[in-house]
C-alpha cells in the first residue's frame, strides 16, 4: 500500500486522488512520502495511542505486589485516584505483561502460638545436642488413592465423550504407606492392611526388620527415628516397644511436615503415580513399590541432607512455616515474610516513622533523596517511587510502612 501510495504521488496524482482510491487518510499519504523522501522505515500502528506508560506499569505493580487479592475494578478506582483512567481489561494485559499470574495461594500449615514455640525449640535443641542429620531417619505415612484428586481432561460446553467422565465410588480406593529415609539408607516400604493404630503401628515397623540395616549401617542406638506427634506414634506402649530396638528423637514439633525430608518424596511418587495406568487395588500396591524402589540413594541423600537448610529457614522464619521456600529450593527467607505475615501484629515501621513520613510527604513531596536524611541512607533510589504515593494519599500508616518497608527505601 505505501508503494502504491508513493506511486501515484511520484506519477503526478492529487492528494485527493491518492485518499479516493486507496482508501487512506491525508496523514498516512503525508507520513508515506516523507519516509521515501527521507529512506525512513514506517511503522503503522491500527487504533488509537496506548494510553500507558513505564509510570502506570510501576503503580500497578506495587498495589498488585501490596495486595494479590486486589481485584482489576478496584485497581482501576485506586489509579483513578491519581487521574489515571483505564479499563478493566487494561489492568489485567498489564498484571499478565509484568508477570503475574492468577494463580492458587500457596498452602501453608496453621500454627499456633505453642506450634511456633515448639519448632524454635527444635532449633535449640538440634544446635545444642549438635544433632547430626547423618545419623536420623526421617518417617512418616502417606495415603495414594486409587483416583487422584486432579484428574484433568480437556473438554468444551455440552460436548461429551467418554474421557469426559470418571466413574467414582463412594469410597475411594486407597492404599496406607510407611517408609523412612536417611543418609545412605532407605527402608522397605510397609504397607498397612487395616487402620492404623498403636497396635498394628508397632507391629509392622518391628516385624518390617528396617532397624537390623539401620542398625548395620550406623551402629546399634546409633541412629535416631524422627516421627511425628500422631496419636498410633506416641502413646506409652508404643515408645515403650519401639525404644528396645532403637532410639526416636524426642523433640519433633507438632504440625511440621514442612521440616521433614519425607514429605517431599512422598510428593514426588504422588506425581509419578498420576502418570501410571492403575485399575485396580493390586495395580495401586504393585505401582507405589516400584516407584518408592526406582528413587536412587543419591538423590535421597540430598533430600535428606536438606533437613539442614530447612533448620536455618525455620530460624530465618522465627519459627513459621517454610513450605514456600522449601518448595521452591530458596536458601532464605525474605525479611519481609517473617517481620510482616508470620506475625499480622508486627509492623516494619513504628507507629511515630509513620505519622512522620506523611507529614513530610505531604509537606515536601515524593523527594526520597531528601527524605532519606530523615530516615537514614538508602542502598538504592527504588524504581517503584511513583507508585507509592497510590498508598501514602490513603493516609494508611500500616500500608505506608509496609509499601517502602518491602521495596527498601530505607534501612
Amino acid at each position: 500500500m505505501d508503494s502504491a501510495i508513493y506511486s501515484m504521488h511520484r506519477s503526478g496524482a492529487s492528494l485527493r486522488k491518492i485518499k479516493s482510491e486507496c482508501h487512506v487518510g491525508y496523514q498516512r499519504i503525508y507520513d508515506v512520502i516523507s519516509a521515501f523522501n527521507n529512506q525512513e522505515t514506517l511503522d503503522h500502528k491500527i487504533g488509537r495511542p496506548s494510553v500507558l506508560n513505564d509510570n502506570i506499569l510501576e503503580k500497578i505493580n506495587i498495589i498488585t505486589i501490596f495486595d494479590g487479592n486486589i481485584d482489576d475494578q478496584s485497581v482501576c478506582q485506586l489509579l483513578k485516584k491519581d487521574n489515571i483512567c483505564i479499563s478493566r481489561a487494561t489492568v489485567n494485559r498489564c498484571r499478565k505483561k509484568l508477570g503475574f499470574k492468577y494463580k492458587p495461594k500457596i498452602k501453608i500449615q496453621k500454627l499456633s502460638n505453642d506450634h511456633v514455640d515448639r519448632r524454635l525449640d527444635l532449633i535449640d535443641y538440634v544446635s545444642k545436642e549438635q544433632i547430626s542429620v547423618d545419623n536420623l531417619l526421617f518417617s512418616d505415612e502417606s495415603r495414594f488413592c486409587l483416583n487422584g484428586d486432579r484428574d484433568y481432561t480437556w473438554r468444551k460446553r455440552g460436548v461429551y465423550n467418554k474421557s469426559s467422565f470418571q466413574e467414582q465410588t463412594k469410597f475411594s480406593d486407597s492404599i496406607m504407606v510407611w517408609g523412612c529415609i536417611g543418609v545412605g539408607f532407605k527402608s522397605p516400604l510397609i504397607i498397612f492392611n487395616s487402620f492404623v493404630n498403636s497396635e498394628t503401628y508397632t507391629n509392622s515397623l518391628i516385624n518390617s526388620g528396617f532397624y537390623l540395616k539401620a542398625d548395620e549401617i550406623y551402629g546399634k542406638y546409633n541412629w535416631q527415628l524422627v516421627q511425628d506427634g500422631a496419636p498410633p506414634h506416641v502413646t506409652e506402649s508404643t515408645l515403650f516397644s519401639l525404644r528396645e530396638h532403637f532410639n526416636i528423637f524426642p523433640l519433633w514439633p507438632p504440625n511440621s511436615c514442612d521440616l521433614n525430608p519425607i514429605e517431599t518424596l512422598w510428593g514426588a511418587m504422588k506425581k509419578r503415580l498420576k502418570q501410571r495406568n492403575i485399575k485396580n487395588h493390586h495395580d495401586l500396591i504393585k505401582e507405589v513399590t516400584e516407584i518408592w524402589d526406582s528413587f536412587d540413594q543419591f538423590s535421597i541423600d540430598r533430600l535428606v541432607l536438606s533437613f539442614k537448610n530447612r533448620i536455618q529457614l525455620l530460624d530465618q522464619s522465627k519459627g513459621y512455616s517454610i513450605q514456600p521456600f522449601v518448595s521452591n529450593s530458596h536458601n532464605q527467607v525474605p525479611e519481609y515474610y517473617s517481620k510482616q505475615f508470620a506475625n499480622p501484629n508486627h509492623s516494619p515501621w513504628t507507629e511515630d516513622e509513620d505519622d512522620k513520613i506523611l507529614e513530610l510527604v505531604n509537606t515536601i513531596g515524593h523527594k526520597w533523596t531528601v527524605l532519606q536524611y530523615y530516615f537514614g541512607t538508602l542502598k538504592r533510589k527504588p524504581p517503584y517511587c511513583e507508585g507509592v504515593s497510590i498508598f501514602l494519599k490513603q493516609k494508611n500508616s500500616d500500608s505506608c510502612g509496609f509499601i517502602c518497608y518491602i521495596f527498601g527505601l530505607v534501612k
